[in-house]
């Protein structure tokens, strides 16, 4: 099994959400079928087919923000997994030094993980390492 194969092209599935009509969308409140771009575009699309269609309207009109916001997250907890990922963050590089990891203390993780960020200088160990 290859964990660095994603199962979808994230790159492809970003330039199709560059491509469509900017957003938000949203679907109308008569019919819940009919889906609308901003001022300016108008009509998007109609989901009309059986009686999932004001489902199938509300998930296109959600999909047109939310795929993105879904690329931008996996975009930022992979950086944070690569960092982790390193080789070279591990090592120690002089006896006496720290590695970089011990250093962070998991605070990429949790960084990456929280909807915040973290006060600057809040990934420094409460004991001092000798940095190398």
């Amino acid at each position: 099994m290859n964990i660095n194969k994603s199962q979808r092209d994230f790159a492809k599935d970003r330039a199709i959400c560059e491509a469509a009509t900017p957003g938000p969308w949203m679907n109308d409140n008569l019919s819940n079928s009919l889906i609308w771009g901003p001022k300016g575009f108008g009509l998007i699309a109609k989901a009309n087919y059986g009686i999932l269609w004001r489902d199938n309207a509300r998930f296109i009109a959600e999909a047109r923000t939310g795929w993105p916001a879904a690329l931008d997250e996996i975009e930022r907890l992979r950086a944070a997994l690569e960092w982790y990922g390193q080789e070279e963050n591990y090592v120690v590089p002089h006896i006496g030094c720290t590695s970089k990891v011990m250093i962070d203390r998991g605070s990429k993780a949790r960084q990456a993980l929280s909807t915040t960020t973290e006060p600057k200088g809040a990934n420094t160990s409460e004991r001092q390492e000798k940095r190398c």
